[in-house]
């Protein structure tokens, strides 16, 4: 989840320079100001959804700040502790609350109670669950992807009435050791990254099951790499 440590956004340092799609190249660098509508200039997460959409989630104000590239639009912010804002291909919002997953329908913030993540005490979200929730991707309508550090699990709410959590790989089941961080890759597929390597996982990433094949990269035992954290795929697909 993302650190408490503040850092500033809004202003001189607050600037979009990523491409809105994966074909479309960025034309250059913006920024945005309180006079934009930014509420203010200190930030504790941000994070850049498929469509090129940036969500800023706040120190103190109670609002998240969604950049679409033209305009900041200001979205109440869950009245608890939260991680950072992730959404969906579709345009769905999920975040990760003290309660649980929490998602943006119909103008408010819905919670979804979930055994793993309720386990942790209210208002020490991102102390608590640091080294067991690492990460969500939603990839669909009522489906988020979890990677926790010993376990990557999606999430089901399409039949709200009976929400379910299945399996799709264990840590142990690998060789990668403990998980330490996802992204997707532009060929909507996975990759994982763990303490002794990489595993790409085939996509589509909607359609990912527990029979998906994960193709393992193992760091050499003669490099002194290790705990690989927060990969990100190359303009190259590397």
């Amino acid at each position: 989840m993302a650190s408490k440590r503040p850092f500033f956004l809004c202003g001189a340092a607050f600037l979009v320079l990523v491409e809105t799609g994966w074909s479309q190249r960025s034309s250059g660098w913006r920024s945005y100001q309180m006079a934009d509508g930014c509420p203010e200039p200190a930030c504790v997460s941000v994070s850049i959804s498929p469509s090129g959409n940036v969500f800023a989630r706040h120190l103190h104000s109670p609002v998240i700040s969604k950049l679409d590239g033209y305009t900041v639009h200001a979205i109440p912010a869950p009245p608890q502790d939260y991680g950072p804002v992730c959404e969906s291909p579709g345009g769905q919002l999920w975040t990760v609350a003290s309660t649980g997953l929490m998602e943006w329908k119909n103008n408010t913030w819905m919670p979804t109670p979930m055994a793993q993540i309720t386990a942790a005490p209210p208002g020490r979200l991102t102390a608590s669950l640091a080294p067991r929730l690492l990460q969500i991707y939603p990839v669909r309508q009522g489906r988020v992807i979890l990677l926790f550090e010993d376990r990557l699990t999606e999430f089901n709410s399409e039949d709200p009435d009976h929400p379910e959590t299945r399996l799709l790989r264990a840590a142990g089941d690998t060789r990668l050791g403990t998980f330490t961080g996802m992204c997707a890759t532009r060929d909507r597929g996975l990759w994982i990254s763990g303490s002794n390597g990489l595993a790409a996982i085939a996509g589509p990433i909607r359609s990912i099951d527990p029979s998906t094949e994960w193709r393992e990269y193992l760091i050499p035992r003669v490099q002194a790499a290790r705990n690989l954290r927060y990969p990100q795929e190359s303009k190259s697909g590397k």
